[in-house]
């Protein structure tokens, strides 16, 4: 697997972990032809936080605050 965490790309190999920061746009990918598998950890945990985050940054963006 690699990955691309804001402007760094990294591969990722067996037994690896990758850490994506909230906020920071990312994207993984499998570079190879073999099958491969990840395991993502969401910390604190609770899905609905990432919810609440994005909904978050989306009402500023569209009020034009930047703050």
């Amino acid at each position: 697997m690699h990955a691309r965490v804001g402007d760094e790309v990294v591969k990722a190999t067996p037994g690896s972990w990758v850490l994506k920061p909230r906020r920071i746009p990312h994207t993984m990918w499998n570079a190879g032809p073999e099958p491969a598998r990840i395991i993502e950890l969401y910390t604190p945990g609770g899905f609905e936080l990432f919810f609440k985050d994005f909904e978050s940054g989306c009402a500023k963006g569209r009020s034009g605050s930047t703050s």
